[in-house]
Order: C-alpha cells, then structure tokens, then sequence
C-alpha cells in the first residue's frame, strides 16, 4: 500500500507493468492464465477508437441532455434544475449499466470476470473523453467507474471462496487496477486519472482482503497437508522413485504455491502468508513425527526388517528442513520446525543404525563360530542398502555410519573370540583374514556410497597388533593408532582387551599402555582397565 500512495505523489509515469502480464501465475497452477494475452492490450481492444494525441483546435458545442444520454447509452431520468445533478445521476447509471455482471459460477469464471470488467472501464473511458473532457464531465465518469469498481469487488470479494480467487482478486485490485493495463494506461494518459482515484477505497477493501485470504489459505493448507499424510499413511508401499519423494515434494509444493502466489502481489502479504502456511506446517509435521515414530519402530523389529521406510524418512526431514530455512528466513516457526525434524532425523539414523548392528550380528556370528569361510556380510550390505539414484545423498550419510557401525561389531566379535578358535575355524592365521575382511568391507561400502570414510583402517590396525612381536613395536603401533581418528579408541577397556587377546602379561599391557602420549589415552588410566576376558 505505500507504493499506491507513493503513486499517487509521483502521478502515473511510475508504473511499468507490461500488459501481458498474467492476472496471478505461479509454478503450481495456482492462478489460470486468463491474463496471458497478447503484448499491448489495451492497444489492440482499443485501436478502432482512433484517438487523437492532440484535442481540437476549438472547443465543440456544449453537449446537449440529449447527446450525453445518447454518448452514455442511458435513458434520461427525471430533469432536475441542477444541470451538474443531472449529469451526475446520467454518469452513474450508465457506470452501472456497463459494469459487467458476475457470473453464475464466479469462482470458476473469476478470471475472465476481472478481465472484461478491465477492457469495460478502460474501454469506456476511452470512448467517452474525447466528448466528454472539453465539457469537464471525465473526473465524474472516473471518480464514478473508480468508486463503483471498488464496490464490485466488495461484492466479489463476498462471494467467492477459494485461495486461488482471493489471489485473483487482490492481484487484480493491487495490482492490475492502477497499472499499464488499466488506469495509467497510455491510451488515457492525458486523463491523469490516477489523481483522482481515492486511495481509501483501496486501502479498506485490501485489509479486508487480506484477512479473507488469509482464512482461506490456513483451510486450504491444513486440509491439503491432511489429505498428503493421509494418503502416504494408506500407500504404506515404496516401490517406485515416485513413492520415495511423493511426501516431501508435495508438502514442498503446497507451501510454496500460496507463497509464490503472494510474493506477486507484496512481501508483506507473502510474510503474512508463510506464517500461517509455516503454522500449519509446523502441526503436520509435529503429527507425521508421532506416525512415523511408530512405523518405524515395527519395521525395525521384524525378523527382516526392509531400510527403504528409514531412508524415505530421512530424506522427506533433509529436504523439508533445507525447504523451509531457505525460504523461512526471518520466520518465527523456522527454527521450531527445523528442530522438530532434525530430532526426526536424528531418531531414524539411530534406529537405522541398531538395525544395521542386528544385521551385523547375525552375520558375524555365524561368520566368527563356525567352518564356513563365506564372509556373508558384505553381501547383506548390498542387499539392504542397494545403491539407487534417487537416495545417493543420504546414502552416504547412512553408509558412513552404518560402516563404522559394523566395523565396531566385527572388532567386538573378534576380541571376544579365542584365538586359537578362529584359527581353527577360519584355517588360517587370523591377522591377514582380518586384513583381507577389512578390504573386502571398504571395497563393498564404497561401492555402494563413494567417498566414504576409511573406518576398515581399524581393523588393519588390529592386524599389525596381532603381527607385532615385541613391546616396543607394539607401543608404537597403538600409539600411531590412538593418533589417527578413525583407528582411535575411548572405550577405555579395549585397548586392554586388545592386548589381553594377543596373549600378553598384565605387565607387558600396563608397560605398552602407559606408553600412550598423554593427548592420545582414552578416558580413563590403565590401571582401570578390566584385567580379563570372560570368553578367553
């Protein structure tokens, strides 16, 4: 509204809005393209008045009643002694008389609505003032037509009901009405009709707008954003790329139509519009966070459970959540939301996780008790977690941990595993096995996430543990391990448990141990290491 009223201080000049310029288009088919017409409309609907740049060298008759009534498509009322009255009440009637009717379904029709009532006015005053401008009559024909306008769409404003028509109407009132493509149109520039429009009439019916549309997109988001976890509930499936993005791509889609829509009109509106679009928001997600809680919850017990549900929901939390901090800036329910989702993220990546270790287990203890030479588990990883392209980016966030994840459930297997056991079982010697695993693992997890961190370097370093023979190699070994980050440890028992399982004294772990730099130890000393493995 301060640049209406600044319009009205600089006069029409400042207004540069092509004529071909949709009523209101956004990306999501909010608004139809009524508007999308040809360049220069008004030149084009207008072109046989043949209106002259210059008026006449001199001034006509005076107009008769009878020639207004004529010129005004009206018949004459009763003949009042106030010349000036009568003219008045002959310009009204014929403003009605032209005025475009609403029709029957006007939510549907609303476009084509607002575009004839614009070719009417403009049309009209452009008929009009070479007659009527010489006899001073054209500020009543415009303060008439500006003043009944803005009555009609008090009427359409009443009347219609949905989010797209109350977009129509505010564009077209804020928009449209004082543009190139009505009242500071070339054809009447010389009317200067902007002057005499009263801005009071636009500021009321735009509050009143506003508020209707702002009631309008609250129901119409809430329902939508009901409707889209309603069917992602009943789907239950993922079986298609479609399926793996349908949730975060609709809700996406919802929110920022009715923002795109209002960002055409003001920033102000589109502030308005995303709080209570980010309101909405912040419900519904409150909502499939309780819903997904307990799906997930299901899968992850069941005896094979799939992970497709597990990276769905984490990539429908990292898009939304990059949604709306790009396009929440400033919001009040940005970061409320923002966090509600990250804690979704972080929840599924943890259940995820227990689920990759369960996976692991049943693997690893088959693989570290029994004759079978098969290392199966590289095989269950690419079976879970197949490398599709609709989900590269999470997959590597989930494969770097799930990675780590089994490594720290083969190491914990191996340590609580005798020795001498794992010889006979594996019928070799057990540190280049290990070796062997650790390159087999990295090779399988970087085939199906690229770029993954090297956490099989543990196990390796576990094999030089096993290959070392003499305390001061062995200082050095842990030493270079507890320096690197993805060898080093802070459970402050494994590094004894490690040495214990290579078969040394407690003097030599004690002496290896305390030979750690002090910025490399794990939490706690060696003296309160656990002295013993109960599977030895």
């Amino acid at each position: 509204m301060r640049k209406i009223k600044k319009l009205f201080m600089r006069r029409s000049k400042v207004w540069t809005s092509n004529s071909n310029t949709p009523l209101l288009g956004n990306n999501n088919e909010l608004m139809s393209d009524a508007y999308d017409h040809d360049v220069n409309v008004c030149d084009t609907t207008f072109s046989s008045f043949n209106i002259q740049e210059e008026r006449p060298a001199q001034r006509k008759d005076k107009i008769t009643l009878q020639q207004l009534t004529e010129l005004l498509e009206v018949e004459p009322d009763a003949i009042s002694s106030n010349a000036d009255q009568t003219n008045k009440g002959l310009v009204q009637k014929s403003v009605r008389r032209h005025l475009p009717k609403p029709p029957a379904d006007l939510d549907q029709n609303l476009q084509q609505h607002l575009l004839d009532l614009q070719n009417t006015v403009l049309s009209e005053l452009v008929r009009l003032s070479p007659r009527l401008e010489p006899e001073g009559l054209m500020g009543c024909v415009i303060e008439c037509y500006h003043r009944q306008t803005w009555e009609h769409l008090h009427f359409l404003l009443q009347n219609v009901s949905s989010c797209k028509s109350y977009f129509a109407l505010l564009f077209w009132g804020l928009k449209t009405y004082l543009s190139r493509d009505m009242l500071n149109n070339p054809v009447i520039e010389k009317l200067d009709a902007i002057k005499i429009v009263d801005v009071l009439h636009i500021t009321a019916w735009e509050s009143k707008a506003t508020e209707k549309l702002l009631e309008s997109v609250q129901k119409n988001v809430r329902e939508s954003l009901v409707n889209i976890l309603r069917i992602e509930r009943d789907k239950g499936t993922c079986d298609t790329d479609e399926d793996y993005v349908q949730l975060y791509v609709d809700i996406i889609s919802c929110i920022h139509a009715m923002d795109s829509s209002a960002k055409q009109i003001s920033s102000k509106l589109s502030k308005q519009v995303q709080e209570v679009c980010f309101q909405e928001l912040l419900t519904n997600v409150h909502r499939y966070h309780t819903e997904q809680t307990a799906v997930l919850k299901k899968i992850a017990k069941a005896d094979e459970p799939g992970t497709i549900h597990f990276f769905k929901t984490l990539k429908m939390c990292k898009e939304l959540k990059k949604y709306v901090k790009d396009s929440g800036s400033g919001n009040s329910l940005c970061g409320e939301i923002g966090n509600m989702l990250q804690n979704m993220e972080t929840f599924t990546l943890k259940l995820l996780m227990d689920v990759v270790a369960d996976i692991a287990k049943r693997h690893l203890k088959t693989y570290f008790t029994t004759a079978n030479k098969h290392f199966s588990l590289p095989d269950a990883m690419k079976k879970h977690f197949p490398n599709l392209p609709n989900r590269q980016d999470v997959q590597k966030t989930v494969m770097d941990k799930a990675y780590k994840v089994i490594v720290g459930v083969y190491v914990d297997h191996l340590i609580n595993t005798n020795r001498s056991k794992l010889r006979t079982c594996w019928r070799c010697e057990v540190g280049p096995r290990v070796v062997q695993d650790a390159e087999l693992l990295h090779c399988t997890v970087s085939e199906l996430a690229p770029g993954v961190q090297p956490w099989n370097l543990k196990l390796v370093k576990i094999a030089e543990v096993l290959e070392c023979n003499s305390n001061d190699g062995l200082k050095i070994t842990i030493a270079v391990m507890q320096k690197e980050s993805f060898t080093k440890s802070e459970d402050p028992n494994f590094l004894y448990k490690l040495l214990q399982w290579k078969g040394l004294s407690k003097r030599d772990i004690t002496e290896v141990l305390d030979a750690i730099p002090p910025d490399c130890q794990p939490r706690t000393t060696s003296g309160t290491y656990c002295l013993c493995l109960p599977c030895l």
